[in-house]
């Protein structure tokens, strides 16, 4: 008999998916400016039922190799929330990982709350803008097999794939910004 795991993704507030079609408009705002040049603040949150050590090691260390991108354990921009589950056939032989990878954004949700906060009525503004205080907004999520001798390189392609649909976008906009 095998056992069956269910991975739940994670889920923002309801109201918070009225709002998200607004985000394509605004980029997310880059955190502290180094040399005239942005820093990108990324948490790395890893849930593994084994080999947590590994895992963190191949994903930070890829991360960190990243320009312009500040591994932090708080107020950042962005988290990477990932789990990992090693599998087993039902014979019992190990068969590799199944990774779940989600990213999250805090500055798209403060985007929506200077944006639309004054359009509401004074009395709401307050309510609207605490009630997206702390609220990360799911940008992406995907769920990944492999076998154990590719597990390195899963990671690495990971966070490339962040790297390059969402990093690299804002490293391209601030340095156009500071031309």
């Amino acid at each position: 008999m095998s056992d069956v795991f269910v991975l739940k993704p994670l889920f923002v507030r309801p109201w918070a998916h009225v709002l998200f079609a607004s985000l394509l408009a605004f980029a997310a705002q880059p955190g502290a400016h180094a040399g005239g040049r942005a820093t990108l603040r990324v948490k790395l949150e890893v849930v593994v039922d084994r080999d947590k050590d590994l895992i963190t090691s191949y994903l930070a260390r890829r991360l960190r190799s990243l320009p312009d991108v500040l591994v932090v354990s708080q107020d950042p921009s962005f988290s990477i929330h990932c789990m990992a589950l090693r599998g087993q056939s039902q014979s019992g032989r190990y068969a590799g990982y199944c990774i779940s990878t989600v990213l999250t954004g805090f500055e798209e949700a403060r985007s929506i709350a200077r944006t639309y906060a004054p359009m509401l009525p004074a009395s709401d503004q307050s309510a609207f803008r605490e009630r997206l205080s702390g609220v990360e907004v799911c940008l992406y999520q995907n769920l990944d097999t492999c076998p154990p001798e590719a597990l390195q390189r899963t990671c690495e392609e990971i966070i490339d794939l962040l790297d390059g649909k969402y990093f690299e976008p804002l490293r391209v906009k601030s340095a156009s910004d500071n031309e």
